[in-house]
């Protein structure tokens, strides 16, 4: 079973990994998701979906290390709040906003306490963004939706599913 201290082993010695996927490990907690952090900074893609463990500053964390992020999945994370994007772009002391250079794909399904803040917020700070999931993120409003239409241009898969399969995404 993975755990917090293996994945920190694995993030310190595996100096050419690019893509990591630990959904539903359920051993791994907020510290294991802070190593990823720390240590595979070059990460391109990570999915900690179901990792339920984690709370939002541990994904903040990811958020403003990985700056080489292509693809990320937190689905089902329902620890995740609007607060783990508010300020994960920005540095101490460093007034641009700073956010995953390259962030194109963003799954956000089932993490019930996303609202229109974190999606503002996103909007704002990526506008590459080509594929954002948000099924059944009930707090989601028409407001925030409206909002991605007008600041996402480049968007080609928008996932809005209020289905239990999150099948349907547009």
């Amino acid at each position: 079973v993975l755990g917090d201290e293996n994945l920190k082993s694995i993030c310190v010695h595996c100096a050419l990994l690019c893509h990591l996927n630990i959904a539903g490990c359920s051993s791994v907690t907020s510290a294991g998701v802070y190593a990823i952090a720390q240590n595979r900074t070059s990460l391109l893609s990570l999915n900690i979906s179901q990792v339920t463990q984690a709370d939002a500053r541990a994904v903040r964390a990811v958020l403003s290390q990985c700056r080489q992020l292509e693809q990320l999945a937190m689905n089902g994370l329902s620890r995740a709040t609007d607060a783990s994007f508010v300020g994960a772009f920005s540095s101490r002391g460093d007034a641009a906003p700073r956010a995953p250079a390259v962030l194109r794909e963003l799954s956000l399904i089932k993490c019930p306490k996303i609202t229109d803040e974190a999606v503002s917020y996103m909007v704002q700070r990526l506008p590459g963004l080509v594929t954002l999931k948000l099924s059944l993120c009930e707090l989601v409003s028409d407001e925030a939706v409206i909002l991605l239409a007008q600041c996402c241009r480049d968007l080609r898969t928008l996932g809005l599913a209020r289905n239990p399969s999150g099948e349907g995404d547009i």
